[in-house]
Parts: C-alpha cells; structure tokens; sequence
C-alpha cells in the first residue's frame, strides 16, 4: 500500500524550466491574490512532484486518493 508523505516538493516554474511541465504551467498555477495578480510560486507536495516525474517517464502508477464525491480515481500511461 502507498501511503502519500505530504513533505515539500519541487516548484512548478522549476518544472516548467527543465521542460518537465509545460512553459505555460509557470504562469497559470501560482499563488495568487487579489492585489497581487502575478502571483508568487507555486510549490508542490512531494507525491505530487513524483507523480509528474513519473508520468513524464510514461511508467504506470495508480492513484488512489478519496475523490470528493468518495470515488477513487486512476491513472495508467503507457511507456514509450
């Protein structure tokens, strides 16, 4: 059984620089406020940091986090 540790994990825009993520992910997941349109960086949990790697990497994994309606959700990519 996988059990998600919540420490820190990369940020989006260091993601996006290293072509991990999309150039685009940098601008649009940020924290944002309303006098601060721009927004500060966005940093990820570990599990989520990992979960982008190896989907990058086209392993398969599964998620089996609690949706909000109690549903299960998963994932499987193919590998190249």
């Amino acid at each position: 059984m996988f059990v998600a540790y919540f420490g820190a994990g990369g940020y989006i825009a260091n993601l996006a620089s290293d072509d991990t993520l999309d150039e685009g992910c940098a601008k649009i997941f940020r924290l944002k406020d309303v006098g601060d349109t721009f927004g500060k960086p966005l940093r990820l949990h570990k599990h989520q940091a990992e979960a982008i790697e190896i989907a990058r990497r086209r392993f398969c994994w599964t998620s089996r986090a609690r949706a909000a309606a109690g549903s299960a959700g998963s994932s499987c990519c193919e590998r190249a």
